[in-house]
């Protein structure tokens, strides 16, 4: 049942509805679940029948309610799998029950529970453990819980109770703030998720003029995320402005030209109309392999700075 809290935790303002919507006022945010299941792994349970996915949802919906009055009032449940967790796991001292987390624009969530080390936790009644899974879950929430308290939670766990009565404590290790926030923008966007972490390798010397692959840490591989979403933006950005720097050049040429006017000075533009002309250049490739050790008595070194070289795809 629950006990007394030694930190604080905001309200989201978000309220979960009969039909499993989240609602902001007047604005529907989305949950998470769906999102994982279908840009991360695609739904594992497409070719499950419904009646069997039914049976199973109304399984862990009886878990959790039962979890949910014990923790807010201290009434214990009847099922078995309730059981369970009264002989083994009673001594968890929870604080808080479905805490609703979210971004405050297009997400929602609740965490099954807290405990009082501000630990989160979410219950799992599914015939086997999906850890891979778990740690994408767990990802988002302390990504959101973050955004709504300004703290990442002390740590996630996963209590794991099956039909079968096999049971389990599975300690979490959320995926990084980099890859959640991709998943987020992505599913906001509509695109199609690309992970980037596996994408955000280094390459390591090992003194020998060799190299390895070494994986960055998720601060270095955050500032490379941020920095490539940077580099698209002002990308786009020159381009669009490349462009109507054209289309202005071009009205300006049609306006210079009817009105005769070469030059026009501001006070921070000197624009000059040139009239159209035929330019030669040098065919250096031709000359070169026509006259290649001319081509060589000609040719003048000079230094280049070190540089990188970006191609977005």
């Amino acid at each position: 049942m629950v006990n007394n809290m030694e930190f604080e935790l905001k309200k989201s303002g978000v309220i979960l509805d009969d039909e499993h919507r989240y609602w902001l006022g007047e604005k529907e945010l989305s949950g998470i679940t769906g999102i994982i299941k279908r840009l991360v792994f695609g739904d594992p349970y497409a070719n499950v029948p419904k009646r069997v996915l039914a049976v199973r949802a109304d399984f862990g919906k009886v878990f959790h309610e039962e979890m949910e009055l014990y923790i807010n009032t201290g009434i214990e449940g009847h099922s078995d799998v309730f059981g369970v967790f009264k002989e083994y796991y009673s001594d968890i001292e929870f604080v808080k029950s479905e805490y609703i987390v979210t971004d405050g624009e297009r997400y929602a969530s609740p965490i099954d529970a807290i405990d009082k080390d501000e630990v989160i936790w979410d219950f799992k009644t599914s015939t086997k453990k999906d850890i891979p899974y778990w740690e994408w879950q767990m990802g988002v929430y302390c990504h959101l819980y973050n955004m709504l308290n300004g703290r990442r939670p002390k740590g996630s766990k996963v209590l794991w109770i099956n039909k079968n009565l096999e049971h389990q404590v599975v300690e979490i290790n959320p995926v990084s703030e980099v890859r959640v926030k991709a998943l987020l923008e992505a599913a906001a966007l509509g695109m199609q998720f690309v992970d980037p972490q596996p994408a955000a390798m280094a390459l390591v010397n090992d003194g020998t003029g060799n190299a390895n692959i070494g994986i960055l840490s998720d601060e270095r591989l955050q500032t490379i995320y941020d920095i490539e979403k940077m580099i698209i933006r002002l990308d786009n950005e020159k381009k669009e402005a490349e462009q109507r720097k054209q289309e202005l050049c071009a009205g300006l040429v049609g306006i210079f030209k009817d009105k005769g006017v070469k030059s026009l000075n501001t006070d921070k533009l000197v624009i000059t109309y040139k009239e159209g002309y035929k330019r030669k250049s040098f065919d250096s490739k031709t000359f070169a392999s026509e006259h290649p050790e001319m081509y060589i008595q000609y040719q003048k070194e000079s230094s280049v700075k070190e540089s990188i070289t970006i191609k977005i795809k």
